[in-house]
């Protein structure tokens, strides 16, 4: 796989420039599949839900849903973007995964940090795992890395590269994720945005850009500066993932004493 993570610095509320800063970064790139930071249409640090329903994308389309389709057409390959998704009276902080041809599959992030809790709604499904050339992708958007269940269920599920869209702000997310692909051995793409942003009446933001593909093996493949606005790609095997032995007598999957694990194995959370 070729794979182009792509560090955005959008400007609040202006969807069109944002639009068209991301074609000028893709513009020259080619890969089998392009990834895009969370909320990269919009922006973050929007306080009032009116503002972000105007700018949302909706499941059967939109201004940015059709850039982004567009984009795997002309270049022949998936795309995942993060995108505010508006569904009825509901509103998601949401990823999409686009394939040439398929229908979109979309990720409804499940746990909402800080002031996302006053303005969107919590996801209300699992991340879906879909394939793609035969390589197995997954979704999980900014502060679900905190999780360690989410990538475990997707890992359960049988994904090979997790695709994560953020906006992150800590400094130490980007390390996690070591834990998160070793315990897992998967791949885990976090694509992060870089700049700064204020509420009108709270914080500033200072976002920590540091892209990166983390290897199954816990190798850091790819990353990108901290504070530019930048693209890259990098070439591996999402499908050595299969391989959850990590010794010859241990099965990172199969080892699990479930049974031990409390209320979580009795309701089957992390049950095989």
């Amino acid at each position: 796989m070729r794979l182009a993570l792509v560090q955005t610095h959008p400007v609040l509320g202006e969807k069109k420039k944002n639009l068209k800063g991301m074609a000028r970064a893709t513009e020259s790139l080619e890969a089998d599949l392009f990834c895009f930071p969370e909320l990269c249409t919009t922006g973050y640090a929007m306080a009032e839900r009116d503002q972000i329903l105007d700018l949302a994308e909706e499941p059967e389309g939109g201004d940015g849903l059709e850039f982004f389709r567009e984009l795997s057409e002309s270049k022949n390959a998936a795309v995942v973007a993060g995108f505010p998704l508006r569904d009825g009276a509901r509103l998601f902080n949401a990823s999409v995964l686009l394939r040439p041809g398929e229908v979109p599959v979309f990720y409804r992030k499940l746990h909402l940090f800080a002031r996302e809790k006053q303005v969107f709604d919590a996801g209300d499904r699992p991340p879906p795992i879909a394939e793609f050339r035969g390589w197995r992708l997954g979704m999980m958007i900014c502060f679900d890395w905190v999780f360690p269940e989410v990538v475990r269920l997707m890992a359960l599920e049988g994904v090979d590269l997790v695709l994560h869209p953020s906006n992150l702000v800590t400094p130490y997310c980007q390390k996690a994720m070591f834990a998160r692909a070793v315990e897992n051995a998967v791949y885990i793409a976090t694509v992060n945005r870089v700049g700064a942003e204020s509420y009108v009446d709270g914080p500033s933001l200072d976002f920590t850009g540091t892209s990166q593909l983390m290897g199954h093996r816990g190798d850091l493949l790819l990353s990108l500066p901290a504070g530019e606005v930048a693209a890259a790609v990098v070439d591996f095997d999402p499908k050595l993932a299969r391989d959850k032995w990590l010794t010859d007598h241990n099965h990172l999957l199969d080892d699990r004493r479930v049974e031990f694990f409390g209320p979580l194995a009795q309701d089957g959370d992390l049950g095989t």
